[in-house]
């Protein structure tokens, strides 16, 4: 889980579920693309959001304008289980045997 504001909270899990909103306004399910892979972590800074997981391979999905996503993940990388995008852009994950 992470959040911009208590306004602008994601959250993933199982099955591909990505949820985004508030506890005051609701939660809406954002289409991922798989209902079979499991993500692990969500974080963003200014008006990106990367999310990230996996189940055999590494799965990377950045949000696009209009709560979509778009798939970056990095080709033939092992499960990703944690995600930070600094403020400056620049994209940092890890994962599974210690790849970075």
């Amino acid at each position: 889980m992470w959040g911009a504001s208590a306004a602008d909270v994601w959250v993933v899990g199982e099955r591909g579920v990505i949820l985004h909103g508030s506890a005051q306004q609701g939660f809406g399910r954002v289409a991922s693309g798989s209902e079979q892979e499991r993500l692990f972590t969500v974080h963003g800074a200014a008006d990106q959001v990367v999310i990230v997981g996996g189940s055999a391979n590494g799965w990377a999905l950045q949000t696009t304008s209009g709560d979509g996503v778009l798939d970056i993940s990095p080709p033939g990388a092992a499960p990703l289980q944690g995600v930070c995008l600094a403020p400056s852009g620049e994209l940092w994950a890890v994962g599974a045997a210690g790849n970075v």
